[in-house]
């Protein structure tokens, strides 16, 4: 395995294999994939990119940016939804998910995607219809 290995057709995965090569590669004491690498290895087996390399994912470890795709967007609707869920405040709506799908429209477009249990009095004129 090298930086140039193509991903493609060759057997590559993100294994114990690939966990040590990246280790003795990069000169780590310790090495653990990173979100990222996982984001760009799915987009070149969608796009069957078979230009693609390891130096591709190599570049996806040093990459401090968050590769924001679709996958990404539901984990972000999907850790708000539960932190919504496990909220004490949400018991009290007839539907749960229909108040979730509310507050979230009024948020996924700000920076903070995060369920605050604030945002139910922000937007209680457009919840409280379904108040038990």
């Amino acid at each position: 395995m090298t930086p140039e290995t193509k991903i493609l057709n060759s057997g590559f995965s993100l294994n114990n294999e690939a966990r040590k090569f990246f280790k003795h590669y990069l000169g780590l004491e310790k090495f653990s994939f990173k979100k990222n690498m996982a984001i760009k290895l799915r987009e070149i087996e969608i796009k069957k990119d078979e230009t693609a390399a390891i130096q591709d994912l190599i570049d996806a470890y040093f990459n401090s940016t968050k590769i924001v795709n679709s996958e990404e967007k539901t984990y972000e609707w999907n850790h708000f939804v539960k932190d919504f869920f496990n909220d004490e405040n949400s018991k009290k709506f007839s539907s749960k998910m229909k108040v979730a799908s509310i507050l979230w429209n009024n948020v996924k477009q700000s920076s903070n995607k995060k369920y605050d249990s604030s945002l139910i009095e922000k937007y209680k004129d457009k919840i409280q219809s379904y108040i038990i």
